[in-house]
């Protein structure tokens, strides 16, 4: 490959091919193991396997030189293994994806890998519990400089794309169908103003302009596993297509983890099932962070808790007074932007939760901080008298 490329143009016959195959793989993906182990194929197998009445033709293109590759598509930039903005999480492994199309130049790809890669995803149609959950594990996780990946579905992955974007953090985005203009499109996806450019690199493994369709959603999913460093399950019913990234994910292997839900709530079957089956229990961005084990965050996690200071340490006062929701900690006003970051740091610091609706709850660790300041304040009332007068 020579300086100037970002993808092999051999490498390149593979999301040409993808495209070429469209119809058969859409057809596959009515069974998503058959679609995985297609998927899994080098080019001459997937050719024998899917190509039907145009193997014979499908074969001699790919042997023809120069070899085919996809169209070019304004915005669209493709990165193949080889070049150094490849993740490097997915490189050696063959199940995964060998070419990226992505929005951004390599380089901002690569910046954006360069932190912990944390998957959140779950159900598209999401109860309001999970979208709040999704929103807040990332927002914390942003904080942390964390970096979050979604697929570009709706609900949970919505909702966790919304809670980066709060504190302009660090994240991805897995496209389920082929980038066509990649500014516009990972703008609007990726929840930012119109007219502005988006923050979050876009990519997929289908080529420019080519429909997802069934199939779409299923390479997406494998995707998002292969270059993620652990994947959160927040909710999702007990349906083998809500449930797919998560048995990928098992079966890769990459840590899982899930987040506890109602026990009568559809959407909460496939996060128990995972838990009964042994997965951490993940209840704010603080157990996400200590799965990570990154160095240099447990000092802010784990450290001796003092509690936090300036604006942070008068929402968790209100938190703790009642005003457990956003909107009740801007009724009497105040910045939403300040507010929403003192929320992260107060969940980062694992100082705040969130109960089964929704909303804050204080944490044991805040309590404890708290009963250890009053233990400190009431000290010298517990002294007999006369005491403090003796020292």
């Amino acid at each position: 490959m020579r300086a100037s490329e970002s993808a092999c143009p051999a490498c390149l016959q593979r999301p040409w091919l993808l495209g070429e195959l469209s119809g058969p793989l859409h057809a596959c993906a009515r069974n998503s193991e058959r679609l995985l182990a297609a998927l899994a194929l080098d080019d001459t197998a997937l050719v024998r396997a899917l190509g039907g009445r145009r193997r014979e033709e499908l074969a001699a293109r790919l042997a023809a030189l120069p070899p085919p590759t996809p169209e070019r598509a304004p915005g669209c930039i493709p990165v193949c293994a080889h070049h150094p903005a490849f993740p490097a999480a997915m490189r050696a492994d063959v199940r995964a994806p060998r070419v990226l199309f992505i929005d951004v130049e390599p380089a901002r790809l690569a910046g954006a890998l360069q932190a912990p890669v944390v998957a959140i995803l779950g159900s598209a149609r999401c109860s309001a519990y999970a979208a709040e959950t999704a929103r807040a594990l990332a927002r914390g996780l942003a904080a942390a400089d964390v970096t979050v990946a979604t697929t570009s579905e709706r609900g949970v992955a919505a909702a966790a794309r919304a809670g980066a974007s709060d504190l302009s953090g660090r994240a991805v985005m897995v496209a389920t169908d082929g980038l066509t203009r990649g500014e516009a499109r990972g703008g609007a996806r990726a929840g930012t103003a119109p007219g502005t450019r988006a923050v979050t690199p876009t990519l997929s493994e289908l080529p420019p302009g080519c429909p997802g369709r069934g199939h779409g959603v299923v390479a997406a999913q494998r995707t998002l596993v292969a270059l993620s460093s652990l994947v959160v399950v927040v909710e999702a019913r007990l349906l083998p297509a809500e449930m797919l990234a998560p048995r990928l994910a098992l079966w890769w292997p990459r840590p899982v983890a899930a987040v506890p839900g109602r026990t009568d709530a559809q959407g909460a079957a496939g996060p128990h099932a995972l838990l009964r089956r042994g997965v951490p229990l993940v209840a704010g961005p603080e157990d996400v962070l200590a799965l990570l084990d990154a160095s240099g965050r447990e000092t802010r996690t784990r450290g001796d808790v003092r509690g936090p200071a300036g604006h942070a340490a008068s929402v968790l006062e209100r938190v703790a007074g009642g005003d457990d929701t956003v909107d009740g900690l801007l009724a009497h006003g105040g910045d939403r932007a300040a507010t929403l970051l003192a929320l992260s740091e107060l969940e980062v610091l694992g100082l705040l939760g969130r109960g089964p609706t929704g909303r804050y709850v204080v944490s044991a660790r805040a309590r404890e901080a708290q009963g250890a300041s009053a233990d400190a304040l009431l000290a010298p009332l517990k002294q007999p008298p006369g005491a403090a007068d003796d020292r």
